[in-house]
């Protein structure tokens, strides 16, 4: 799962949202994409556990074994002008 985070549905996303996530079983990995800054949260699931990864910045390469690839977070906010680097 990939959700963009924005103000008005951060909290319900990392609330709730995430919650229902966490209890299907085939959901192995969940990615929250920040709006207002360049930074990804990777939350994979581990013999049971979930275990999180920050990313920030342009350099930034978020792996996504569940998928098989690789995310370059300077791809992801290549239109975008004018945020910070983390926040």
């Amino acid at each position: 799962m990939i959700e963009v985070l924005t103000p008005s549905t951060e909290a319900f996303v990392r609330g709730l949202k995430f919650s229902h996530y966490r209890a299907i079983p085939s959901v192995r990995e969940v990615l929250f994409v920040d709006q207002d800054a360049v930074r990804a949260e990777h939350f994979v699931r581990r013999e049971g556990e979930w275990l999180l990864s920050d990313h920030a910045g342009l350099e930034a390469t978020v792996e996504l074994p569940a998928l098989g690839c690789r995310l370059e977070l300077a791809r992801v906010y290549d239109k975008v002008e004018g945020l910070p680097l983390e926040r």
